[in-house]
């Protein structure tokens, strides 16, 4: 059922760029999953290490910044020093920042309810101000949506690469789904596409991550 305030349906995942402060209020800009619940609720279930789940946690407000950018996704998934001061301006509604390419397609939220779960924290978060254009998000391609797999699989390739409980088969099961989106992007772009050299820039960020 379509949520009558905002323009997602209850129960499905889906894909932004969440901003926030930390205690200096120094911005930080993460990719994550969020979902609308039936109480009109939006919520979002950062690991615990990530600097989005301390900043919450201290802060208790956020920015859900929708854009279908593959830019933005890649700078605040991987290169976030590349994300200075001057991508961001501040809420005028919550202590929080807003990307500027999403000025006008933002949601401002108030963590209400903190839950646990063994890797994650759940906030349930108010809708405090939604600025929302239908006519600025984009339709996503086969290519954009391989690239935000290829995202989510290439932190969980570092963040097991370095566990000391490695896992093997694990990492070679994420390496193997990153190789599968990238042979989709590669059939549906065009040789040296920007999907393209996104997927090469990310590779090799990869491969330094894990020997550092």
């Amino acid at each position: 059922m379509m949520n009558k305030d905002l323009p997602f349906q209850t129960g499905i995942i889906y894909e932004a760029i969440v901003t926030t402060y930390n205690q200096q209020n120094q911005p930080n800009a993460a990719p994550m999953g969020f979902a609308i619940d039936k109480e009109k609720q939006v919520i979002i279930r950062p690991y615990k290490e990530s600097d989005t789940y301390k900043n919450l946690q201290e802060q208790k407000e956020c920015i859900i910044n929708i854009t279908s950018d593959p830019d933005l996704f890649v700078k605040s998934t991987l290169f976030q020093d590349l994300l200075i001061d001057e991508f961001y301006i501040k809420s005028a509604m919550i202590n929080a920042p807003i990307l500027k390419a999403c000025e006008g397609n933002h949601i401002a939220l108030k963590a209400v309810k903190i839950t646990k779960e063994e890797e994650r924290g759940i906030f349930y978060c108010e809708i405090i101000d939604a600025n929302l254009s239908e006519e600025q998000v984009q339709p996503h391609t086969r290519a954009f949506s391989s690239l935000i797999e290829i995202l989510i699989h290439s932190t969980r390739v570092i963040h097991f690469s370095r566990s000391k409980e490695l896992n093997d088969s694990k990492v070679m099961h994420l390496r193997e789904l990153i190789e599968h989106h990238s042979q989709i992007i590669s059939r549906v772009t065009q040789k040296n596409s920007q999907y393209q050299k996104y997927v090469e820039k990310i590779l090799i960020k990869i491969s330094q991550k894990i020997e550092k």
